[in-house]
């Protein structure tokens, strides 16, 4: 419409136009090639229309007529020619892009995400891939790069992850090369750190669904793991009046780090200190039993209050199978095997346990005794129960523990397999076998 100066009238009279051509003759606008025709007459135009367009406050302002300009200017693909540019992409890229150049160049922080993810989220469906790959790549990675450059965690009040994860999940791996800089920046905040402070787990612990577990590890094997290890060696274990801040303090790092460093923290800086303990309180002059296997099992609990995973080890469950045989050993033989681990620097000093509330019978031994089998047949997973009604030729009440028939007298354990097989004295170290 050539007397028209109304460039939107025309754009829109043109493009109803093609739209009618290619609705009623599809053959025809196929093979006389009039994509490329509607292309040449409607690109000037679509330029203009599209010129006035702010991208970053009216996203979709423009999508609609995108998608028909584009089906217009498609080439049928029977007549498309090897190293052609589609149309439709010749359109994205001289169109649109100029605009989300023009937005994105905008003075706006990568902080203040949404209305940049709003816009890139909207037509990255309906864009050329190669156009969508520019986008992140050449406008919104550069952007990225220089604030996580600029980023200081030693002085900024928000954590990274808060307006770095909605643009992982936006962009995906091209924000991938970011990553080191990123640990290296909280490894450098975290060199005065102690894990009294929480405020590191919260900011790290997001990052766990971010970086490859190998990743995680290397970081946390120099940055958090040593500030663990030096927190329980300052650990202090007094029955009478115990400090379990250090434990929570390390423990709370299984929802982050895997669960053979934690294990292994335990095992050599935890366990030593608790079986020297046990020792010396059984040593003691008539220990109170009934306390000293409530203890055991109150650390137990501790334990599996970090993660019920701790308790499955096999370093653990060896640990709390020592000392289980070591009470045994000191209910059922009154005998405690020398003490191996004594109190050093730097591993904390024991305070005498509290002293004995009465004297324990030998009856008492045996309650004691069926606790410790009970906690170990919990342990193992083994069903430990009365048989209903059987017992001893003397009177003496008989157990199913797994495959095995047990009773227990004077703090001793007895076993058999088969009916026809004598009762035989057992050690719990010997029912753990059985398991």
């Amino acid at each position: 419409n050539n007397n028209n100066n109304n460039n939107t009238f025309s754009l829109t009279e043109c493009a109803n136009s093609f739209m009618t051509l290619k609705k009623d003759f599809p053959h025809e606008y196929a093979i006389y090639g009039l994509a490329t025709l509607a292309t040449a007459i409607m690109l000037p135009l679509i330029k203009q229309r599209f010129a006035t367009w702010n991208a970053m406050q009216d996203p979709s302002g423009q999508i609609e007529f995108y998608k028909e300009c584009s089906i217009l200017v498609e080439n049928e693909e029977s007549m498309k020619t090897d190293g052609e540019t589609q149309n439709s992409e010749q359109l994205a890229w001289e169109v649109v892009l100029p605009r989300f150049r023009a937005a994105y160049s905008q003075a706006w922080s990568p902080r203040d995400y949404a209305s940049a993810i709003v816009l890139f989220e909207t037509w990255r469906k309906v864009l050329p891939e190669s156009v969508v790959d520019n986008i992140k790549t050449q406008l919104l990675f550069p952007r990225l790069q220089a604030e996580i450059q600029n980023w200081n965690p030693m002085r900024d009040p928000t954590a990274v992850h808060t307006w770095m994860h909605p643009w992982i999940a936006c962009l995906g791996s091209t924000v991938e090369p970011l990553y080191p800089t990123i640990r290296y920046k909280l490894a450098t905040c975290l060199q005065a750190w102690d894990p009294s402070d929480d405020s590191a787990l919260f900011v790290i612990k997001p990052w766990k669904r971010v970086f490859t577990d190998k990743e995680m590890n290397i970081f946390l094997g120099k940055a958090i793991i040593p500030k663990l290890v030096m927190k329980m060696k300052t650990l202090q274990i007094n029955p009478a009046n115990q400090d379990l801040k250090p434990v929570h303090q390390v423990l709370s790092w299984t929802r982050v780090a895997s669960i053979d460093d934690i294990v292994n923290i335990l095992h050599n800086d935890f366990f030593p200190k608790f079986i020297a303990v046990l020792k010396e309180w059984l040593t003691s002059n008539d220990p109170n039993y009934a306390e000293i296997a409530n203890w055991y099992k109150g650390w137990k609990a501790e334990i599996k209050k970090g993660s019920g995973e701790l308790l499955k080890h096999g370093k653990i469950k060896e640990n709390f199978c020592e000392a289980l045989n070591i009470m045994n050993k000191a209910v059922s033989e009154g005998d405690v095997p020398d003490i191996v681990y004594k109190s050093t620097k730097g591993h904390g000093t024991y305070s005498n346990p509290p002293p004995p509330s009465n004297t324990r019978t030998k009856s008492s031994y045996a309650s004691n005794m069926k606790d410790l089998v009970e906690q170990l047949a919990e342990e193992n997973g083994v069903l430990f129960a009365p048989k209903k009604g059987a017992t001893t030729p003397d009177g003496k009440k008989l157990y199913s523990f797994g495959a095995l028939s047990i009773y227990i007298d004077q703090g001793v354990v007895f076993s058999r397999q088969k009916s026809t097989d004598p009762f035989l004295p057992t050690s719990l170290e010997e029912l753990a076998r059985e398991c």
